[in-house]
């Protein structure tokens, strides 16, 4: 938090206020559930995620788990947008949630098994705020990710970032949904 390394317990997360990192307390939940990150990868495939959550209580014994939707796999090509599946952030915050964490981990080991591989983050905003200001988040929101992955033992030689703000919408911004979708994060396979 402001430049400082920073141990969070357990009982307590970080979040963005006005653009400033602050520790509280987490706000208890009634059913916390259990998050299992589903990747999938192949030869010459690029890297997907989905996220399912299980509610323990929900479960007696072993359950079987399956996300909601097929996991989608596109050929690995250069400078193709592969979009980093529920890495996502609330309006004007750049800091990563849990999920996020979650979904970069299993980035991570992806990037430990093609250790030649070079990439590119991008960062994207919705169109809410100044454009300016939205560019200026969304090259934090690249570069959040990008240091995450450097802290996780990715170098720093084999990674950029770049935010293009609000200039590459991929849905409407006239809904919240829509809106949520385009606070995104992508990375460009630049070298394999």
């Amino acid at each position: 938090i402001d430049g400082k390394d920073v141990v969070v317990s357990s009982d307590q997360e970080v979040i963005d206020v006005d653009g400033k990192q602050k520790v509280v307390p987490k706000k208890e939940e009634e059913n916390e559930k259990q998050r299992f990150v589903v990747s999938a990868t192949g030869d010459d495939k690029a890297f997907s995620t989905k996220v399912v959550e299980i509610d323990p209580n929900e479960v007696d014994g072993a359950k079987k788990v399956y996300p909601k939707e097929p996991i989608k796999i596109e050929t690995l090509s250069k400078n193709n947008p592969i979009r980093l599946n529920e890495v996502n952030f609330a309006t004007n915050s750049f800091v990563l949630n849990g999920k996020s964490m979650d979904i970069l981990d299993e980035l991570v080991n992806y990037l430990k098994l093609k250790p030649s591989m070079q990439i590119e983050i991008h960062g994207h905003t919705d169109n809410v705020g100044d454009s300016e200001k939205n560019l200026t988040l969304s090259q934090n929101r690249a570069e959040s990710v990008m240091n995450f992955l450097i802290s996780s033992g990715i170098s720093n030689k084999r990674l950029s970032a770049k935010g293009f703000g609000q200039t590459k919408p991929n849905k409407s911004n006239s809904t919240e949904v829509g809106r949520a979708f385009n606070r995104r994060v992508e990375f460009v396979v630049k070298k394999y």
